[in-house]
């Protein structure tokens, strides 16, 4: 249609390395969308500018390129944007913006948007349209170090944050209808000092993955408090491994949840609470949760 224009991949030797989509269309119309690898065999482009009212979507890989001089996008992306395709920014690492918005958002392809991201990259803003994470989306981003989540995810994928080892914030730390987190989500993943982790969506299943392999908060030394709520029927294990357990001062489970021993070991807290709604027949305190620290530990266990 005149006015809904997908744009074609670019080619030849662009001066300057400046490409302007915002421009005026000759005889009229609009962008309102970029093809999949849009700039996946161009080397000229430094500079991107982007429709701010209009691009509604972009495709797979449309910004990725291991021989990429791309540099800037602006805006990254603009509010109209409501659907990208995987690993847009794959590979692109000579990108210098600091922050990828995806306000408008409604829905994400996963797979390594930012895979060789130098270190520039330091916030993630997603909409309260996303509804899902996917698998891989943000996993190995260096320089990353704040995440706006939005307040509609219910589904993060498996290891959408693993390896960001420099993140400090996540706003919200899990929105509150979480229904399903993936294996390895934030593994070797930094959160907020004296974090608390709230895994609650009321009575409703929320769903936390497992596998024989995978380490949720493996490598986390800040979670202080754990609160799981009414639909979380079991805890997966190695849930908390490797996360320096001593820091974890309170956990509280609303519902019958249920764990294992691999569940929180190393836990190596000193007078540490473990709050349960009701006593469970084979909750002891050897079979139901162990903590390897040794002589000196004194947990507290207590009924709400």
């Amino acid at each position: 249609a005149a006015d809904a224009i997908t744009v074609g991949a670019p080619s030849g030797n662009w001066a300057g390395g400046y490409l302007d989509l915002a421009k005026p269309i000759s005889g009229g119309g609009a962008f309102v969308a970029l093809v999949d690898k849009f700039l996946r065999n161009n080397a000229y482009v430094e500079e991107l500018i982007l429709p701010e009212n209009t691009l509604r979507k972009v495709g797979t890989n449309a910004f990725g390129n291991e021989n990429s001089k791309l540099k800037w996008i602006r805006p990254f992306l603009p509010d109209s944007v409501e659907e990208i395709g995987e690993g847009i920014c794959r590979k692109t690492t000579a990108l210098k913006n600091d922050v990828f918005a995806f306000r408008g958002g409604k829905k994400m392809g996963g797979a390594l948007h930012f895979e060789s991201n130098d270190g520039s990259l330091k916030e993630i803003i997603l909409g309260d349209g996303v509804r899902k994470i996917p698998d891989n989306s943000f996993k190995g981003i260096s320089g990353l170090t704040n995440v706006v989540i939005g307040s509609s995810v219910t589904n993060i994928g498996i290891g959408a944050f693993y390896n960001c080892t420099k993140i400090n914030r996540f706003t919200p730390f899990l929105p509150v209808g979480i229904q399903y987190l993936g294996t390895d989500i934030f593994r070797k993943c930094g959160t907020p000092p004296n974090a608390t982790l709230v895994i609650d969506n009321g009575d409703k299943d929320v769903n936390i993955s497992y596998s024989s392999a995978s380490y949720t908060f493996e490598a986390n030394y800040s979670i202080s408090n754990i609160v799981f709520g009414m639909g979380v029927s079991s805890i997966p294990g190695r849930f908390l491994s490797s996360s320096g357990g001593r820091k974890l001062v309170e956990v509280t489970f609303k519902g019958n949840t249920t764990w294992d021993s691999a569940s929180f070991p190393s836990c190596e807290a000193y007078n540490s609470r473990f709050i349960v709604s009701k006593m469970l027949n084979d909750w002891t305190d050897e079979g139901f949760f162990t903590c390897t620290a040794g002589a000196g530990v004194n947990h507290t266990y207590m009924t709400l």
